[in-house]
């Protein structure tokens, strides 16, 4: 029999949340599955905790759980500590699942897979025609005919066994929304990876992401592009213990350059939704530098090179 648990962190988005639930009440459970439901608070102040009420009402799988101290790591963390099952899955509060989702998901961990990543598809709603398969990257966005380089897990819609958590024991609290912003899922993939353990990835585990359509705005983008720089800079300084000779200097010529091209480039860059992969690279590159030169430089590396515990500091 499979033990499984299914955990959606969740802070301050009770609508999404609620129909999410509802999506996943109507999955198929595999016979002889044992599936247990956490939904991890994060400090929410809206009416999240009756939703999960409500929603109980009708699933008896479901759990709620609260974690005080902010951030998505945390919460993911929380999620593992009161977890019960041999497998664990993650997925988020603004996703709807196919009807085979959980049986899809779990069948590589039947084979020689110990971790794995599922199908992630954009809501048709929110498409664009600007949109490239790079662009749906952004968006936690995957499918089936995308060339995959490595198998990075995404917590949209993953699962691996509760063993690696001996390995490798949870989530970085200074990565993800809440903290840095992004790339807690990232750096668990590299971890998982470097201890040996395989990652599949199977579409066929889908999922379609129904996210906020104020992300798609340009601010939104500009500001995901810094906080994704930032975060990957704390994985290549404290997990792969790169440092950047003459980061400042860098810096400033990054900015320049930066500025150069949307003086060149003022229409596109006075769109309202969208931003262009040149523009967000180069964002990214600025927002890099800028984490290891206010932040990172100062501060002693906090893992052995590629290793899977955070040293005590």
């Amino acid at each position: 029999m499979d033990s499984v648990t299914v955990i959606i962190c969740t802070y301050n988005r009770s609508s999404s949340l609620e129909l999410t639930l509802q999506s996943l009440a109507r999955i198929h459970v595999p016979s002889g599955c044992e599936l247990e439901i956490i939904v991890v608070d994060n400090r929410s102040t809206d009416d999240t905790k009756q939703v999960v009420d409500d929603a109980r009402r009708i699933n008896q799988r479901l759990r709620y759980e609260y974690e005080a101290v902010p951030g998505q790591s945390a919460a993911r963390n929380a999620g593992l500590s009161a977890a019960r099952g041999e497998i664990i899955a993650f997925t988020d509060d603004d996703l709807r699942f196919a009807p085979d989702w959980l049986e899809e998901l779990i069948r590589p961990l039947r084979s020689d897979s110990q971790a794995v990543v599922g199908g992630i598809t954009i809501a048709e709603h929110l498409r664009r025609d600007w949109m490239t398969p790079w662009h749906w990257s952004l968006y936690a966005g995957n499918n089936a005919s995308m060339e995959m380089e490595g198998r990075c897990l995404t917590g949209a819609n993953m699962a691996f066994l509760r063993e690696v958590l001996k390995v490798v024991p949870g989530f970085d609290v200074e990565l993800g929304p809440g903290r840095l912003g992004f790339c807690d899922d990232t750096l668990f993939s590299l971890q998982l990876e470097k201890a040996g353990y395989k990652i599949a990835y199977h579409p066929p585990a889908a999922v379609d992401h129904h996210f906020d359509p104020s992300r798609l705005s340009r601010v939104s983008l500009v500001d995901t592009a810094r906080k994704v720089g930032s975060s990957t800079m704390y994985i290549d300084y404290h997990w792969r213990h790169q440092a950047i000779p003459m980061a400042q200097v860098k810096l400033l010529r990054k900015q320049l350059l930066l500025s150069l091209w949307r003086r060149r480039n003022k229409s596109t860059v006075q769109k309202e939704e969208g931003i262009t992969e040149k523009e967000y690279w180069q964002i990214w590159d600025c927002g890099r530098l800028r984490q290891y030169m206010t932040a990172e430089r100062h501060r002693p590396w906090l893992y052995d090179k590629f290793g899977s515990v955070k040293i005590a500091v």
